[in-house]
């Protein structure tokens, strides 16, 4: 598929600035990524959609992933969400908390106007679908943003009795790991979504980063974490488990990156996340072709560092993309494991729908290929209630102390409310 326009970019970052003022102007828009970085699976520094053709929009139900793919195989780009309560439609499972902010179970759309920086070309931006498309004006100087009080949906003390309840199911053998997460809310807010989005992307880079607009939600996501990958025939998944702050002293900043990669709980969660989604990727692979080639990388970003692994499989001759992706959803770092087991206690001990967080945004291309990430360090806002919100969480093992846990979730909100500051 030939571009209808190709224009001479002289930086990435300024590009995405101009994108995302286009994106805000949009009912249904897209920005994906517009950091460079060394990913050797990504196809895109930068990936943008504006505009409906199409749409594909729906709650759960056992047709899903079939429509979904009845979509994708009408052609041409698309781009849209996967949310977490899709669970319901792989699995005998229910949702049955209230959403504060709302989106679609799946919402998808074809766009009038794609727009691409590929790594093979990062000084072009590859313009589809009309020859009429201007850049917006690059914006000068800070904006001011106001900090919205955002208050926990569930309070430390109930959060540790929580805790306590998870270590003793994992006791009893009920299941081994659960990742346990917090909604904070925020009621009666109007932000100014450009100058959230600048500072989300200026503050708190990351490979994955996301500007979704469907209808009156917006979303601004700045996820390290990529769900699943289909580039050249391979299938990718790069779960994350491990987290540790990052430090301004260079000195302490190793230590912490050094201690975050011996931890034997850290790694003991990322072998068990590495183990599930092995087994995902099973069920539509070729026997004997589903690998490891990284077990817990250290990848350091700006507010944090990452124990990352990689897990990589070819599809078995037939599989249809919808089918990879639903053998493999949700994503095993955000459940546990077992992970339909952990699904159900999930219900139980979270006192909030889940909806975007912890689904996935991402595109299907004409190729193809499709890149999905995981909806974590987001800011959800719905224009109609006035309503936004953000959720923070961890991996919970028989040894986790809630304390510490509770500290950690505190201090994963910080980086996302680094763009208040």
């Amino acid at each position: 598929m030939k571009p209808e326009l190709r224009i001479p970019i002289v930086s990435l970052e300024e590009t995405a600035a101009r994108l995302a003022r286009r994106a805000l102007q949009e009912t249904h828009a897209m920005l994906l990524g517009g950091h460079k970085g060394n990913d050797p699976y990504g196809k895109y520094l930068l990936l943008a959609a504006f505009g409906k053709r199409a749409t594909l929009e729906l709650q759960v139900g056992p047709q899903a992933f079939a429509l979904l793919h009845e979509a994708w195989n009408s052609g041409g780009w698309w781009f849209g969400h996967l949310g977490y309560d899709l669970k319901n439609a792989t699995e005998a499972l229910e949702s049955r908390h209230p959403a504060w902010v709302s989106w679609p179970d799946l919402a998808w759309f074809q766009p009038e106007i794609v727009c691409a920086v590929t790594r093979k070309e990062p000084d072009v931006l590859q313009v589809f679908g009309t020859r009429n498309f201007d850049l917006p004006a690059v914006v000068e100087g800070a904006v001011a943003v106001d900090a919205p009080v955002f208050h926990p949906a569930e309070t430390e003390s109930t959060y540790l009795e929580r805790i306590e309840q998870i270590r003793e199911d994992i006791a009893a053998g009920t299941y081994y790991e659960m990742n346990h997460c917090v909604e904070f809310r925020a009621q009666g807010v109007s932000p100014d979504l450009a100058a959230l989005w600048q500072r989300m992307y200026q503050r708190a880079p990351a490979p994955f980063a996301a500007l979704y607009r469907w209808g009156s939600g917006t979303a601004i996501c700045a996820s390290p974490e990529r769900f699943l990958c289909l580039r050249n025939g391979r299938l990718i998944s790069q779960p994350i488990k491990g987290t540790a702050p990052r430090h301004p002293d260079a000195e302490e900043d190793v230590r912490l990156r050094e201690a975050l990669a011996a931890d034997p709980k850290n790694r003991a969660e990322n072998v068990m996340i590495v183990d599930l989604v092995r087994n995902d990727l099973s069920r539509t692979c070729l026997p004997g072709s589903v690998q490891v080639p990284e077990l817990f990388g250290v990848h350091s970003f700006a507010q944090v560092h990452q124990l990352i692994s990689t897990v990589t499989g070819f599809p078995k001759p037939g599989i249809r993309p919808a089918d990879m992706i639903r053998a493999a959803f949700p994503m095993g770092s955000m459940t546990g494991a077992p992970k339909v087991e952990v699904m159900k206690h999930i219900e139980d001990y979270e006192n909030f729908r889940r909806g975007l967080y912890s689904g996935s945004l991402g595109y299907y291309d004409p190729d193809g290929d499709f890149d999905l990430n995981v909806v974590i360090r987001t800011l959800q806002y719905d224009s109609q209630t006035n309503r936004m919100a953000y959720h923070t969480g961890g991996a919970i093992t028989w040894d986790s102390d809630g304390r510490k846990e509770w500290e950690e979730c505190r201090w994963k909100a910080a980086s996302v409310l680094r763009i208040f500051d």
